[in-house]
């Protein structure tokens, strides 16, 4: 049975042969950090260590270049003001 990443099929979609499914749960834990900027808790492993197992393999995480949902999210959002303060300027009247 396949797994799916969900962050993957939302802004994807699905299909059959889809490089976003995966086999076993380490392959998608491995997708989700490498891909998304994620850390996932492994088993016998608390939130503590992966966390810091995470930063050390991870340096993007967090930073501009972040790839996680939430920072894509706000990147999105600042972009969509920027933009729409410069249609503001074009439309006002001199």
């Amino acid at each position: 049975m396949a797994i799916a990443c969900r962050w993957c099929a939302a802004l994807q979609g699905l299909e059959r042969q889809s490089p976003y499914l995966f086999e076993t749960l380490e392959q998608l834990a491995q997708h989700v950090e490498a891909e998304h900027d994620m850390p996932v808790q492994r088993e016998r492993e608390t939130i503590e260590e992966a966390q810091k197992r995470f930063q050390a393999r991870n340096t993007r995480a967090g930073g501009p270049e972040c790839r996680c949902p939430g920072c894509k999210a706000r990147r999105y959002k600042a972009i969509a003001a920027a933009l729409e303060e410069e249609l503001k300027k074009t439309k006002e009247p001199t």
